[in-house]
């Protein structure tokens, strides 16, 4: 599976960095830092070390940085995120807590089973024909 970097966000407020943009940052900078590693690796220890250095979970940096472009297979992620991605693949799509776009295409390439009830309820409901 080919590996999509996340983009940096642009800031919206000149004096200060948003958190998203910092982990982006904190992120490749990582990325640099295991160059001699493959690619993989790099992916799944630079998440780790952001984690580290920024004092969250690193499933929540996965969360971040796949909001913000990440693609990458399942073996780059921390555990506790490709968990939370399997989780969320069994609820409806139209559900409150359902999978953002990002995490849904992760799940697509990844090969995960997603919920189909949001189309089955559509038709039953008569809304689907037209």
């Amino acid at each position: 599976m080919h590996i999509t970097f996340p983009h940096i966000p642009m800031n919206n407020h000149l004096d200060h960095e948003t958190f998203d943009t910092r982990c982006c940052y904190t992120f490749y900078r990582y990325m640099k830092f295991y160059h001699a590693l493959n690619e993989h690796e790099r992916v799944r220890l630079a998440i780790l070390e952001t984690a580290t250095e920024t004092n969250m979970s690193a499933g929540y940096i996965a969360k971040i940085l796949v909001e913000n472009g990440l693609q990458a297979p399942k073996s780059c992620f921390p555990e506790e995120f490709v968990s939370f991605i399997e989780s969320k693949s069994s609820l409806d799509p139209w559900a409150a807590g359902a999978m953002s776009y990002a995490q849904n295409k992760l799940a697509k390439q990844w090969h995960i089973r997603l919920c189909q009830m949001g189309q089955n309820s559509l038709v039953e409901s008569g809304f689907a024909s037209a």
